[in-house]
């Protein structure tokens, strides 16, 4: 799936502020939190979801320090764990965490006040989305490091005083966005995963929620 073709299609699961049926059923005149900030903070809880779980492989799952010397001058920690019997649960969770971007990347064009069509407005992110990836090589094993700088790449985006940012300083974030999710997608569950996959995955998972009539409430596996 295009990452263009996966942003229109998180409408059909978009269950919160700013959606008339949303208004409706609770009775509002208005919204009870902007739109933006509503992604923002979805996003920002989803990555925690990603974090914790990559914190219990490392504490129940057995996980061992390992020496590796291109990282030993960094004093890095380097934790070799089955992440392959994790990379389900990682992959499901670094989807929703797709999801929240991609909301935001609609939200912010909604409101940018232009007539420039979606493609135009972030051609510089579906290029680089859509575009090939930097192969690596695929380990067992995740870093304190690797942590980290996810943590720290996600803040970018995750930080809510950047609602406020212009549309130019959105636009570079997201283009930047997309590789950087792939990246970990692929550390954190050693799978060659494309963002393809990773969307295609998400849309699945929420289409059968959507079914079942499951989109709101609680639980990964719902």
């Amino acid at each position: 799936m295009k990452l263009h073709d996966y942003i229109l299609w998180t409408d059909r699961t978009a269950k919160y502020p700013d959606h008339p049926e949303f208004r409706q059923a609770r009775g509002l005149e208005q919204d009870v939190i902007a739109p933006s900030l509503y992604a923002s903070m979805g996003f920002q809880s989803e990555v925690g979801e990603v974090l914790g779980k990559l914190k219990k492989i490392i504490r129940d799952d057995t996980a061992k320090p390992v020496f590796c010397p291109e990282k030993a001058f960094n004093d890095e920690e380097v934790y070799e764990v089955n992440l392959d019997k994790h990379a389900d649960a990682i992959l499901d969770e670094l989807g929703d965490v797709a999801w929240y971007v991609a909301r935001l990347m609609l939200e912010v064009h909604r409101r940018a006040d232009t007539k420039v069509s979606l493609d135009g407005f972030y051609a510089s992110a579906f290029e680089m989305a859509d575009g090939p990836q930097n192969s690596f090589e695929l380990l067992q094993r995740v870093s304190s490091e690797d942590m980290r700088q996810f943590s720290q790449r996600m803040s970018m985006i995750a930080n809510p005083s950047m609602i406020g940012a212009n549309r130019r300083e959105w636009r570079g974030l997201f283009a930047h966005f997309w590789p950087v999710l792939v990246h970990f997608a692929k550390v954190f569950s050693g799978r060659p995963v494309t963002l393809a996959q990773l969307l295609q995955r998400n849309v699945d998972k929420l289409e059968s929620r959507l079914v079942r009539n499951v989109i709101g409430g609680s639980g990964d596996t719902r």
